[in-house]
């Protein structure tokens, strides 16, 4: 399988340093090559709740879109996310595939500005390694 291109978003609103860092340090324990962006906060959008904490990861793998979302669910679930929580708005963390190869996903999500803000770091990182 040939490499593909992988662009994640992840974000929580509780305990949201904790969270995001537990879920960045997961990721990288499975696939060792993602990089981070910086982490931004980010307020509500459409819900009364505590504010987000969001970041992208992003990377070339060599493993299945179905094996990415396995992975995004399973550590969604150690860290606490259920229907139940997610219900009450409280979101310990929630992983979405933005890009996997040349397919986008949530494409709504694209036009959030904290997405695009990350976006251009993610392009100015890729002309950083490129030069």
């Amino acid at each position: 399988m040939d490499d593909s291109q992988l662009i994640l978003c992840l974000g929580s609103n509780f305990e949201q340093e904790k969270n995001i860092q537990q879920a960045q340090k997961m990721l990288r324990l499975e696939l060792p090559n993602l990089c981070f962006t910086h982490n931004l906060w980010t307020e509500p959008i459409g819900v009364i709740t505590p504010n987000y904490l969001n970041c992208l990861a992003y990377g070339t793998i060599s493993i299945t879109y179905w094996d990415i979302l396995k992975l995004t669910k399973r550590i969604e679930q150690r860290l606490g996310r259920s229907q139940k929580a997610a219900s009450s708005t409280k979101i310990t963390i929630d992983i979405d595939i933005l890009q996997y190869g040349n397919d986008k996903f949530h494409l709504s999500d694209w036009e959030r500005n904290y997405v695009k803000e990350l976006l251009v770091e993610i392009s100015t990182q890729y002309q950083d390694t490129k030069e």
